[in-house]
């Protein structure tokens, strides 16, 4: 059977000259290329652009959870680091990787890409980077789902919470458990100056960010931001639902209705963008409802550039 490909290239908003083809299946999570603005990368390589226009030059750039490896393909043409590892917790989302940044290389560039299988940045031993990205799941798997992990499918979306420990409870209430386990193991892997970028969907109030990066010891910025369109909302909304409480809502919007706030305003920093929205915010068990009748919902997008504090 041939495998058919999609051309992921409209996600580098101009970067990429040429048609990049990678496998699109339904394990791969190659979704909404037809559609960019409502893809996550689209915002990270936004983000990558504004790291290049910085001019500072990037020896070696990692990426966690890389499932397709369309962000180490993505940071190769934006970014040109000297050397790229890209790493997964599930083999067969290497594999993939594998055979797309191959494709990929017959006509790009010939950077040289180590791989790794495992959790976060345990792979990656003492090797040190100047840019850690990740783009890492938010929702604890439930137990009896727990073996479709590794399998691929869920993988992008979902974590096995037995993988952290010691979250403090507002960051483990906010289901940012994974993120702050990896900004604490990332900092022996990033070198002198180097500095972490996390993909986040601000799905909580922003103070949560803060909250997350100063208990991990970081000093953060945003990098860039947007607002998408929840992609994959029959496994995605229903998560976030699900850990809502009396003390913990997460925050979704009406797409098409935010949509039309937006239309037309300048929007310089993402307070500026909350304060817009604002009035449209629903909570996700609210969102869940309205989505299964068939109304899309949106999120804001955020990429966060974070630098561990000097001791």
């Amino acid at each position: 059977m041939r495998e058919q490909l999609a051309d992921v290239s409209p996600l580098l908003n101009g970067y990429a000259g040429s048609p990049i083809l990678v496998i699109d299946d339904e394990v791969s999570y190659v979704s909404n290329i037809e559609d960019p603005r409502n893809h996550w990368l689209y915002y990270a390589f936004k983000g990558f652009g504004v790291l290049r226009d910085r001019g500072t030059p990037i020896h070696h750039f990692i990426t966690i959870a890389t499932g397709p490896g369309i962000d180490a393909i993505g940071a190769m043409e934006i970014l040109s680091p000297e050397r790229v590892t890209v790493t997964d917790l599930v083999p067969a989302a290497i594999e993939r990787a594998k055979k797309n940044i191959a494709r990929y290389q017959k006509t790009g560039k010939k950077i040289p890409v180590s791989f790794a299988i495992g959790n976060l940045c345990e792979p990656l031993g003492d090797d040190k980077a100047d840019i850690i990205y990740a783009n890492i799941p938010n929702i604890p798997i439930e137990p009896e789902r727990k073996y479709k992990l590794m399998d691929g499918i869920t993988a992008a979306t979902f974590f096995d919470p037995e993988t952290v420990d010691g979250v403090p409870d507002r960051l483990n209430q906010y289901l940012l458990a994974l993120q702050y386990t990896f900004l604490l193991q990332a900092k022996k892997n990033l070198t002198q100056d180097g500095r972490v970028i996390v993909n986040l969907g601000a799905r909580f109030p922003m103070e949560l960010v803060g909250e997350l990066f100063d208990k991990a010891g970081y000093d953060y910025d945003v990098l860039y931001f947007g607002f998408k369109k929840q992609t994959e909302p029959t496994d995605t909304i229903p998560g976030y639902a699900r850990y809502e409480g009396d003390s913990v809502t997460f925050i979704y919007y009406p797409y098409k209705q935010a949509m039309q706030l937006l239309e037309g305003k300048d929007v310089q920093n993402i307070d500026d963008l909350m304060t817009i929205v604002k009035s449209l915010g629903i909570s996700a068990t609210e969102a869940l409802q309205r989505s299964r009748q068939g109304e899309e919902m949106g999120h804001i997008v955020t990429l966060l550039e974070a630098k561990p504090r000097k001791r």
